[in-house]
């Protein structure tokens, strides 16, 4: 997977495979492949020391290559710059699995998740 290359872009690098547009405040990474987007995670900068990923997407011939791994990479390295301490995550129960892969794990709902039960909520130590 040597050929991955992730940027921080703005969010038409991305629009293929966004399916919302993010806050003005966000941050998007893209994955690309040979110059085609790959896949992109969206990032927001919380009011304490973390950041909620809102979006993680990769193009379903990428998946399974190691495309969600490098771009959680890559968060981390801008979080760290940035002084975020945690990455947070909410995502539908069916996709716990692919999130604890990426080494979130699960925690008490937060923000507008607490008591939704139709995500689980996860965290990651930068």
């Amino acid at each position: 997977m040597s050929g991955v290359v992730v940027r921080l872009e703005d969010a038409a690098g991305a629009e293929c495979l966004l399916a919302a547009v993010p806050p003005r405040h966000a941050r998007v990474l893209v994955a690309r492949i040979d110059g085609a987007a790959a896949g992109a995670l969206v990032l927001a900068p919380g009011p304490d020391d973390f950041a909620e990923v809102l979006e993680l997407v990769v193009a379903s011939v990428h998946r399974r290559t190691g495309v969600a791994r490098r771009l959680v990479a890559a968060a981390e390295s801008w979080a760290r710059v940035q002084r975020i301490r945690t990455l947070r995550l909410a995502a539908a129960p069916e996709l716990a699995p692919a999130a604890e892969a990426l080494g979130f794990t699960a925690i008490d709902g937060f923000g507008a998740h607490v008591g939704d039960d139709a995500v689980l909520c996860f965290a990651r130590p930068v």
